[in-house]
Order: structure tokens, then sequence, then C-alpha cells
């Protein structure tokens, strides 16, 4: 995760500025937004319904508590 991290910034800040504290931001408000796309497209009992919402908390209690 780290050299990916930092490859991404990396090749990020060729283009435009950016803080490396920004990117959990952006992960968690990714994984929302996968959240409420998968939410409208498999039906309600569907193991990526869990999935998807586990990992949106879970990085938002990291974002939160960073």
């Amino acid at each position: 995760y780290d050299a990916l991290r930092e490859a991404l910034l990396d090749g990020y800040q060729t283009v435009r500025p950016v803080m490396s504290q920004s990117l959990p931001m952006f992960l968690m408000l990714r994984a929302m937004a996968s959240c409420g796309w998968v939410m409208s497209r498999v039906p309600p009992n569907d193991s990526r319904q869990i999935d998807y919402a586990t990992r949106a908390v879970r990085l938002a209690r990291g974002w939160l508590d960073s």
C-alpha cells in the first residue's frame, strides 16, 4: 500500500499539487460513492452490500480518527 500510495501521489503531483493527507479522504469518498452505486444495482441480500458498506465505514472511521 505504501509504495502504491507514493506512486499515486508522485504521479498526481505532476498534474496538480496535492497533500499526502488528502489521500485517505479521497479513498473514503470513493468508498462511499461505490457503496451508493452498488446499493442501487444489486439485491438487498447480496453480500456486496455488506462488503461495500464495511469498507466505507472502515475508511470513514480511519479518516475521522486521523
